[in-house]
């Protein structure tokens, strides 16, 4: 059912600028079965295509006849204008057909490369990449062909213009039953399925069996109106038989003759036989290689509206019948199945998805089951021709009429899409209409590519969050004085900090831009610093970068005395623009890997702008430790670390503390304690460095340096009864030295020495309290946590 009416629908009718006659239906017909054959072939046996489904049903790609019949439509215009043959001219040049074959397989060759590469390159999801509303878009381009395709199969004459002049032409002319048969059929089984759906009776086989019906009750019908065979035929309702004087559009010396019974016909598919009969020095004589480059453009256009079909195919049937595959494994069997069709100068094919849902419905399986279809649909390629003339054009047109209002309704119904994709859409159908195939492939890329920069730019708004810096602190340990200066400075309040997320670029950037001037603006000259954090950002593009260097030029003039730009990564931006470097060369710019990073440098210059030396007075970090063991001594630097963390404790209590910690030592890659195990001491570094790692997370760590202690959460509260755990796993990096409070020393101390187990559970809020005024990430964080 599906041959006759696509086959017929490859080549266009003449038109007052070509007037070639279209090859008999059964060319069309023939080049339909033999792609289909091969594709079943391969892609019906698992040996020869490793594909994971035994009940695949191969078939020529029906979706790829508008391109085949554009083209068939730019060969013949081509030929035309080569040999200077004006409007209405009564000649067709011999080049067209073996140039049309000839395009035929190279797309098919090009569509096996694709799929190879695809499949080779482990890129079978690339083709997700087209946008479901461009798909639909096409798919309903095409509905709108096929509908057209019908009307011109079922009239047989004439081919639809899409002018008021040639729609007058068609619809006014000749027989006008021959067209309006097929509508009346169209709508009486379309009807037939809305009842049948609003009564719930599911009938799936309902479209097959209208459709199989067509051709007896037409026969039907001329015997109850007594019509004869032959009167019928002369009126159109028939298509012509298949003889010798009806391929006028043959090459004169092709000596095609099909006739419709005689396997040695099989030969007269391939382009060789029409070249080799006229001139045997030279099989390529009747290519129009000139044509051929003309139709480029929609060769490519056919071949990426191919590998649409497979990606939507292959998930289908996968879920239909159970079955886990590869992507990339079954791109390379849709390679094979049309490397073979190329080679033979046939169509491209593909994996069928309703057929082979139905053929796994009807018990389908296995490479024996595929060969069976082989065979049969071998015995109608090579003795079914004459079954054409006796099928009628009610049949083809209905069932084309059908299949093209299905498509077309398919993308313009109402999906959830917005405006502009529904205007994408509508624009791709009348650019198809009007413009062919390849345009409308062409506008539905460049809408793709205005619907996600629209779309980006509306919904994926490039701020976060912002907020004044009053509340955030750095990880750094200060002095009490500093401390001191920095709460009661206004200084944190008048600096700005601002997080980005998701892309930069061209479309956003602008707003992004607008929007950090707004912030300045809502109290002028208020601003001294500025933090941008690209911690969330996931691109940034190159207009957006200069626009980023921009305004930092923009930005001077408001009395801004520092801009940070955060990067959140360790390699800088994520951009191919060296914009760290750029950056760096403004004056008042810094730039940190981490918002941590950020404060501290922000903190630095709040307290060097106070007291020059002040932000050098830092009590706590890896030079202070190293210079306390090498002055005073190991001991010292302990009583150094506690009496930091324990502000109010005496040195009669940090000296006798101290003496309860036991000195240890460990190699380079010793595990301390491990995640979920219970608390034995905590400790405190003073040498070497280790590593938090918090398992089962995607990458949480972070380093432990000389002066920072680890541990005192689980022992202290293991300590009151509860069942408690380590938290992280702690791994050294190098080789340390640190003093360790064991379990059993902390328990003597609460029973005995109270007033000294108390300064531990002052340790413990001390460092629990600097991590939460950290700010780790609190613009992510919504809570307040140090409540």
């Amino acid at each position: 059912m599906l041959s006759v009416p696509f086959g017929s629908a490859f080549f266009p009718l003449p038109s007052p600028s070509i007037t070639c006659v279209p090859p008999p239906p059964i060319l069309g017909v023939r080049l339909f079965l033999l792609s289909t054959l091969l594709s079943q072939l391969i892609l019906g046996s698992t040996t020869l295509s490793s594909t994971s489904f035994s009940n695949a049903v191969g078939m020529m790609m029906v979706e790829n006849t508008s391109f085949q019949h554009a083209l068939a439509q730019s060969v013949a215009t081509t030929a035309f204008i080569a040999e200077g043959v004006g409007e209405g001219g009564d000649t067709c040049p011999d080049t067209v057909l073996p140039t049309v074959l000839f395009s035929f397989t190279l797309t098919t060759l090009l569509t096996s490369m694709a799929f190879f590469l695809l499949g080779y390159f482990n890129l079978g999801k690339i083709v997700y990449f087209f946008p479901k509303h461009v798909i639909l878009g096409c798919i309903s381009g095409i509905g709108v062909f096929v509908i057209q395709t019908g009307l011109e199969v079922s009239k047989g004459t004439d081919k639809i213009e899409w002018t008021v002049g040639g729609l007058q032409r068609f619809f006014a002319t000749g027989n006008q039953f021959l067209f309006v048969l097929p509508v009346l059929l169209v709508a009486t089984l379309r009807l037939l399925l809305r009842i049948s759906n609003n009564l719930k009776l599911p009938m799936p086989l309902l479209p097959p069996l209208f459709f199989l019906s067509v051709t007896p009750l037409f026969y039907l019908t001329l015997h109850l109106f007594s019509i004869d065979l032959q009167s019928a035929r002369a009126s159109g309702f028939f298509f012509p038989e298949t003889t010798p004087s009806s391929l006028t559009a043959l090459p004169s010396s092709s000596s095609f003759n099909d006739g419709g019974v005689s396997p040695t016909s099989f030969a007269s598919l391939f382009f060789p036989s029409y070249s080799l009969l006229k001139t045997p020095s030279n099989p390529f004589s009747l290519i129009d290689f000139n044509a051929v480059i003309r139709t480029i453009p929609t060769q490519v256009g056919c071949v990426l509206f191919s590998l649409m079909h497979v990606p939507i195919n292959i998930p289908s049937m996968s879920m239909s019948v159970g079955v886990d595959v590869d992507m990339s494994t079954e791109m390379l069997a849709h390679s094979k199945s049309n490397l073979l069709a190329g080679l033979l100068c046939q169509l491209p094919n593909y994996m069928c998805y309703s057929n082979s849902i139905a053929y796994a419905k009807s018990g389908g399986k296995g490479e024996l089951s595929s060969l069976a279809i082989v065979l049969l649909t071998a015995v109608l390629f090579l003795y079914g021709s004459p079954l054409v003339a006796f099928i009628p054009r009610a049949m083809a047109g209905t069932l084309l009429i059908h299949v093209g209002v299905d498509l077309f309704l398919e993308g313009v119904e109402d999906q959830g899409f917005d405006r502009l994709e529904r205007f994408s859409i509508s624009l791709i159908v009348i650019t198809m209409t009007l413009g062919g195939m390849t345009a409308g492939l062409f506008v539905g890329m460049i809408m793709a590519s205005v619907t996600f920069v629209v779309n980006a730019g509306t919904h994926l708004h490039p701020i976060r969050g912002s907020m004044r810096a009053s509340t955030l602190r750095s990880s750094k340990w200060r002095t009490p004085r500093a401390w001191k200066t920095l709460l009661s400075s206004f200084k944190l309040r008048r600096t700005l900090c601002v997080q980005l997320q998701g892309h930069l670029y061209f479309a956003n950037i602008n707003l992004f831009a607008d929007e950090i001037k707004a912030l300045l603006l809502e109290t002028p000259n208020w601003y001294n610093y500025i933090i941008l954090d690209f911690t969330l950002v996931l691109g940034v593009d190159s207009s957006a970068a200069f626009a980023l260097i921009k305004l930092v030029d923009q930005m001077k003039p408001r009395k801004l005395r520092w801009i940070s730009f955060v990067t959140g990564k360790d390699d800088g931006f994520p951009c191919t623009v060296n914009l760290s470097e750029q950056l760096e060369q403004k004056a008042g710019v810094g730039i940190n890997q981490n918002l941590d990073q950020a404060l501290s440098e922000l903190e630095d210059l709040i307290l060097e702008e106070k007291e020059e030396g002040l932000a050098n007075e830092i009590i706590m970090t890896s030079t202070e430790i190293a210079r306390k063991m090498q002055d005073e001594g190991e001991k010292s630097a302990l009583k150094h670390i506690l009496t930091v963390h324990c502000p109010s404790a005496r040195p009669a209590a940090i000296d006798a503390l101290s003496k309860h910690f036991e000195r240890r030592e460990c190699p380079a890659g010793t595990v301390l304690w491990r995640q979920d195990s219970a608390p034995e001491f905590l400790a405190v570094i003073l040498k070497g460095s280790l590593l938090s790692t918090l398992e089962e997370e995607a990458g949480t760590k972070e380093d432990i340096a000389p002066g920072d202690i680890v541990g005192e959460f689980s022992l202290t509260l293991g300590t009151m009864g509860e069942d408690v755990t380590r938290l992280t796993t702690i791994t050294s990096c190098a080789p340390c030295t640190y003093y360790a409070l064991t379990l059993t020393s902390y328990a003597s101390l609460t029973s005995k020495r109270p007033d000294l187990a108390l300064h531990i559970l002052q340790l413990t809020l001390a460092t629990v309290g600097h991590r939460l005024q950290h700010v780790s990430n609190r613009f992510i964080e919504t809570r307040s946590i140090p409540v």
